[in-house]
C-alpha cells in the first residue's frame, strides 16, 4: 500500500470531534491527547494526513491489535461521523485508536475514556431537634443557651446560618419534641417528653430547666416563633 508523499516528509496530526449533549464540538490533537466521549456521543474524525484507524489494546502503539480495522487509509481532509459507538467508551472505560502506519507515543493516536461519576450521597433527612452536641466556637454554648434569653436568640438565629440548622426548635423553624432526649427525675429515674403531661404540674416542674423545655417543646408548651433570617 502506497503512502503519501506528504505523511512520509512530515509526521501529520488527526482531530477528533466530539459531539456531547450540551451541541459542543471539541477538536482534540491526535497527541498524548485524552478525549471523553461516553456511550451515546458523536464522534467526527476529521483526517490531516493518510491514516487508517485501528484499535489497540492499550496505550503503546505497539501493544497489539484489538478487533478489526475500524476504517482503511484515508487522505487529509477526509471525515468520518461515528454514531454506534464506534469510538466512545462505556463508563468506567478508556480505549485506545491509533493509525497503523504513523503511530508514536505523541502523535497519531488518541485515547477515548468516560468518567466514572461520582457518587451521590442522598441528602440527610431533615430532623426538628436541636443538636445538642452543637456548640459555638466562641463560648462552647449551645442551642440551650442561645434560647435562653429573647434578644440573644433573636441575634444569634437571625445572623447565623449554621444556628439555624442545628438549633432549628430555639430559631423557631420548626416544633417537635425530641424522641431521643432523656432527662433524670429528682429520684433518679430516666424519662423521656413522653413522660410530662400538662396536666400533672408536678412532671410540668421539670419544663422550667431550660435544656428540658427546648427539647421537648410541645410537651412544655414552648413552640419559638420564627425568627427571621437577615
Amino acid at each position: 500500500m502506497k503512502l503519501s508523499f506528504l505523511s512520509k516528509l512530515i509526521p501529520s496530526l488527526a482531530f477528533v470531534s466530539l459531539s456531547i449533549s450540551s451541541s459542543v464540538a471539541v477538536d482534540v490533537g491526535f497527541g498524548f491527547d485524552q478525549v471523553e466521549a461516553c456511550e451515546g456521543d458523536e464522534v467526527t474524525v476529521i483526517w490531516q494526513g493518510y491514516h487508517n484507524l485501528q484499535e489497540t489494546v492499550g496505550s503503546d502503539c505497539n501493544s497489539g491489535d484489538l478487533n478489526a480495522e475500524i476504517e482503511d487509509f484515508l487522505n487529509f481532509d477526509d471525515r468520518r461521523t461515528y454514531t454506534n459507538d464506534e469510538l466512545t467508551a462505556s463508563v468506567g472505560e478508556t480505549r485506545y485508536f491509533k493509525c497503523s502506519a504513523h503511530c508514536a507515543e505523541s502523535y497519531n493516536r488518541f485515547e477515548v475514556s468516560c468518567q466514572v461519576p461520582p457518587p451521590t450521597r442522598a441528602p440527610s433527612p431533615f430532623v426538628c431537634a436541636n443538636d445538642r452536641k452543637y456548640k459555638l466556637k466562641q463560648n462552647n454554648k449551645g442551642c440551650t443557651w442561645i434560647g435562653s434569653r429573647k434578644k440573644r436568640r433573636k441575634n444569634f438565629c437571625s445572623k447565623y446560618k449554621a444556628v439555624r440548622k442545628r438549633c432549628p426548635v430555639t430559631c423557631g423553624v420548626c416544633c417537635e419534641d425530641d424522641t431521643t432526649f432523656k432527662f433524670k427525675l429528682n429520684n433518679g429515674q430516666q424519662k423521656g417528653c413522653a413522660w410530662i403531661n400538662p396536666k400533672k404540674k408536678n412532671r410540668m416542674k421539670y419544663c422550667k430547666k431550660p435544656f428540658i423545655s427546648s427539647s421537648c417543646p410541645i410537651k412544655c408548651e414552648d413552640c419559638k416563633t420564627l425568627v427571621d433570617p437577615k
